[in-house]
């Protein structure tokens, strides 16, 4: 399988959105030593987020929800980092594509990540 490489240029607002987050560590999800599996390294449902209580291998919690105090360090698409709280994160700080998205909603369809 395989995905088009998304262009930096491409991203629409490259300093608010998550590129990389701290990743969850757990029975379910255990920290990964080698880049070995890319399948469970991305974020694209509310369950993968530091709020879910979810365990499940695919659906489950990807995101640290207590790593550091409450809360994920975070690298964006444009190169800047912070700090966000667990309970403040939201799929849409992961999407890249917010001109789709708002065509969807206008015409209430689905957008894009």
């Amino acid at each position: 399988e395989t995905h088009e490489s998304l262009r930096l240029d491409n991203v629409d607002r490259p300093t608010k959105t998550i590129y990389l987050a701290d990743s969850e560590s757990g029975a379910w999800r255990p920290v990964k030593t080698i880049l070995d599996d890319f399948r469970r390294m991305d974020v694209w449902t509310p369950s993968h987020l530091p709020s879910s209580n979810s365990t499940d291998i695919t659906r489950g919690r990807r995101v640290a929800a207590d790593r550091h105090q409450a809360g994920s360090n975070v690298l964006m698409y444009g190169g800047n980092t912070q700090w966000i709280a667990a309970a403040a994160m939201t799929v849409d700080m992961w999407r890249t594509d917010w001109q789709t998205l708002g065509r969807a909603r206008r015409t209430g369809g689905r957008g894009t990540r």
